[in-house]
């Protein structure tokens, strides 16, 4: 152990590094039993406090593992290890620290204390300041250390000033940017001995363990809860693309069969009418497979988040649908600015392409479709395009944005992909997307991005 070094902070308390007794229950500062004018009796005492000791050890330190190792909590875990370590080592209290190595703060995690003592303890100031620097302190050391605390200048009885000792504990290989640190609290004149800081020091080490368990479990936990969900959803997903790639499928071998029994007598009208049926169904089977490998590349793919201008983004999605809007006879109209945010450019240009063919697809005859966008207090912007088509019902809202989902029964191109596409981008961009709307009044489709671009 550290030999004694002993230092002050300005208005606050004496403190005195300690050495560790020499038997199990020392008295002052060096851990020397107070002598007695018969060395015999002395020796019994000492043999008695050891005894004792060992017998508390053999039942307290088990029965601490144990009740650790079964926390399934992380602050339920450390509650428990602040009572244990009372027991086991006979304490008055025990603190448990969190220091972050990032910030170089320290808080209180949990304490052996409860109810009013607890809150002296936080609302003591002068003796958080000195426990906030014996623990940086043992983060920096990271073995135990034991010191002594003389009353600080002001002292008043009944504050929790006062004469004690402190055994510091770091809890190593918890989190790189977090360190635990125990803080045992007894009377001064109890100096722990080699034993008690050792048991100690290897509950900590059980404690730090048991903590990396539940961290695993909980992650454990999520992982398997975002199978189940992801599993159900893939199973609905499978299902519908067969459905989906099955009615072209279907077409197409129904047209392949009659050109098959087709001889020269047959019209060349009807022949050009069964090459374009399987022209058009194969096109529609690959625009489906092409939104599939789309919406699975967007959860694999890497993307680089960069300052993008939205309206050269947008006003390029424009002039790729420009064959579409004049065959709707759509008017598009931008109401307010585009500002830049940060994203992926290419995909923040396929959100704006679904976004607005869809407005042109269900709009109202004709489509009279207005763009614009809307700064927010938290700096997110949001853009949207408003349609003046039939509307949706809430039913018809909670279910677009899933894949194969179609807006209305209306017979217009598509696949229903557009949106869950859109969606899969905007979440893994950082945003939000979603459709206010009402039956009659049109649709606005919304989605949110990173904003302060300068």
């Amino acid at each position: 152990m550290p030999g004694v070094m002993s230092h002050k902070i300005p208005n606050s308390y004496q403190i005195t590094e300690l050495r560790a007794a020499t038997n199990g229950k020392g008295h002052g500062h060096n851990g020397h039993v107070t002598k007695s004018a018969d060395p015999e009796t002395a020796r019994i005492r000492q043999a008695e406090q050891q005894i004792g000791i060992l017998n508390r050890f053999f039942y307290a330190y088990p029965a601490a593992v144990e009740a650790i190792s079964t926390s399934l909590d992380i602050y339920e875990l450390f509650e428990c290890f602040a009572w244990e370590m009372v027991t086991l080592l006979a304490a008055d209290s025990c603190h448990v620290y969190c220091y972050d190595n990032n910030s170089k703060a320290v808080s209180l995690l949990t304490s052996s204390r409860e109810g009013q003592q607890r809150q002296a303890l936080e609302a003591d100031l002068a003796y958080q300041q000195c426990l906030a620097s014996l623990v940086k302190r043992a983060v920096l050391e990271r073995i135990p250390i034991q010191y002594g605390l003389a009353e600080p200048d002001g002292y008043s009885p009944g504050s929790r000033a006062g004469a004690k000792t402190l055994l510091l504990l770091p809890l190593d290989g918890l989190a790189e940017s977090l360190t635990v640190v125990a803080v045992v609290e007894s009377p001064e004149s109890h100096v722990f001995s080699r034993h008690e800081i050792l048991s100690a020091q290897q509950l900590a080490a059980h404690a730090a363990i048991a903590a990396q368990n539940v961290g695993r479990l909980e992650e454990l936990q999520a992982a398997n809860e975002q199978l189940v969900i992801t599993n159900e959803a893939l199973e609905s997903f499978a299902h519908t693309v067969a459905h989906d790639l099955k009615s072209p499928l279907a077409t197409i071998i129904g047209s392949a069969e009659f050109l098959k029994l087709s001889d020269e007598s047959w019209p060349v009208e009807d022949f050009r009418e069964l090459t374009t049926i399987i022209s058009d169904s194969s096109h529609k089977m690959l625009g489906i497979i092409n939104g599939l490998l789309l919406l699975a590349a967007v959860g694999q793919q890497k993307a680089d988040i960069v300052p993008v201008d939205m309206e050269s983004a947008f006003h390029e999605v424009r002039s790729r649908l420009e064959e579409m809007i004049t065959k709707h006879g759509a008017e598009i109209i931008v109401v307010s600015d585009l500002p830049s945010a940060f994203g992926y450019g290419p995909w923040l240009e396929q959100v704006w392409t679904n976004l607005l063919s869809n407005a042109i697809k269900y709009g109202g005859q004709p489509p009279c479709i207005e763009v614009g966008a809307t700064a927010l207090d938290d700096g997110t912007v949001r853009y949207w395009v408003k349609d003046n088509g039939q509307g949706l019902s809430q039913e018809q809202s909670a279910r677009l944005f899933k894949p194969f989902s179609r807006l209305h029964t209306k017979s217009v191109s598509g696949h229903g992909l557009g949106l869950s596409i859109a969606r899969r981008i905007v979440d893994r961009l950082g945003g939000e997307i979603g459709v206010e709307s009402e039956l009659g009044q049109g649709s606005t489709f919304f989605f949110t991005m990173p904003g302060n671009v300068r």
